[in-house]
């Protein structure tokens, strides 16, 4: 920052692959939005000297999902690199008239306790569960980043009034009565690719040749992974659905990704071999928002009551099948691309989220 009149927005995100990239893209954004696309250039990157910590394999057979192995790399982070922050943060004070911290937290849940929330009975009951799915490892870590929350001017929160607008005007009420600002500025990720990658991708260069809408897009991120029993079953499942599919067959990143090798999981005998050339199994990294932008792609969710479950291959074929190939599937994924627009419009001008990002850009630099 060269001007003593400009401000400062500092941007700390939370040590994990899927939040370096959301506030990435938050930056872009902001930037974007509040001046000349061009000084998306004025982005800058400041290095912090990474602490020693353990870096232990997934565990699929964890009684929990969460993601133990990253804790390590969290606690370190946390607590080892407060100093250099502030250190840089004491550095930009002193060129910048004001600084404004973007600081992502791990937090679980933002419905506060003892709120009273004004909804039907039968929409109560299909909220998930309050309760942390997690060690108290991570319990511990969410208290000691919470402890700080007060001194803050307000939130982001990456979700926007078409998906959720009843619980944020829920969540605006209570923050009102802390003096707490609030902005729903999300999806922070792109709805849509102004461009593809030039670069030749497997993944891509299969679903060029794949019917409209015709694939099932199969992946769990980077955090999760599975027991070899729960991807035989998963496997099996996929391949008597008979619908095309790109599953990727990766296991959790460990809190240092440069350690150690990777898990290769074992496939039903002979089961890549029968999905060649109709279906794609991939085992390294996959261009997610491309492959999830393209028009041969189709979409499935999981209720949340279920999570625990063990599936069984039956129950994956047949969810597969009624999904792309049946009408009940037509009209889920049609409604589905209706609500996927009208998420991408309240990105555009004049939209719901758009609005938000630009009154939390005049609230910063007032």
């Amino acid at each position: 920052m060269d001007s003593s009149n400009e401000i400062a927005i500092v941007m700390v995100p939370f040590p994990a692959e899927s939040h370096l990239n959301q506030l990435l893209q938050l930056a872009s954004r902001v930037r974007a939005n509040a001046l000349n696309p061009s000084n998306i250039a004025k982005i800058h990157f400041h290095d912090l000297p990474t602490p020693d910590f353990a870096s232990p394999t997934p565990n699929p057979n964890a009684l929990s999902k969460f993601p133990s192995q990253l804790f390590p790399s969290f606690d370190a982070n946390s607590k080892l690199l407060r100093e250099p922050i502030a250190s840089f943060l004491r550095d930009v004070s002193s060129k910048s008239r004001r600084v404004i911290v973007v600081h992502d937290v791990l937090i679980f849940t933002c419905i506060p306790k003892g709120m009273p929330i004004p909804l039907e009975d039968e929409l109560l009951q299909k909220l998930p569960s309050l309760e942390l799915d997690a060690p108290e490892e991570i319990n511990k870590l969410v208290a000691f980043q919470l402890q700080y929350r007060d001194i803050r001017a307000g939130d982001l929160y990456n979700s926007n009034k078409v998906l959720e607008g009843n619980f944020l005007d829920l969540m605006a009420k209570f923050a009102s009565t802390q003096n707490k600002k609030q902005w729903a500025i999300g999806p922070i990720l792109p709805t849509k690719l102004d461009h593809v990658s030039n670069k030749r991708n497997i993944c891509l260069d299969w679903l060029n040749n794949q019917p409209l809408r015709s694939v099932l897009y199969v992946s769990f991120g980077s955090s999760t992974t599975f027991s070899d029993k729960e991807i035989m079953k998963l496997g099996l499942g996929l391949e008597r659905s008979e619908q095309k599919f790109i599953w990727v067959l990766r296991d959790a990143d460990r809190g240092d990704i440069f350690k150690g090798e990777d898990r290769r999981f074992e496939l039903p005998e002979g089961f890549e071999e029968k999905v060649k050339g109709v279906r794609l199994v991939v085992r390294e990294w996959a261009p997610q928002l491309e492959i999830l932008a393209h028009s041969s792609t189709g979409l499935i969710v999981r209720e949340w009551e279920k999570r625990e479950e063990l599936v069984s291959a039956s129950t994956i074929e047949n969810v597969v099948r009624k999904l792309m190939a049946s009408e009940e599937g037509d009209e889920i994924r049609k409604r589905t691309e209706e609500l996927g627009e009208a998420v991408r419009q309240s990105r555009e001008k004049g939209g719901s989220s758009q609005l938000e990002l630009h009154s939390f850009i005049a609230h910063i630099t007032r």
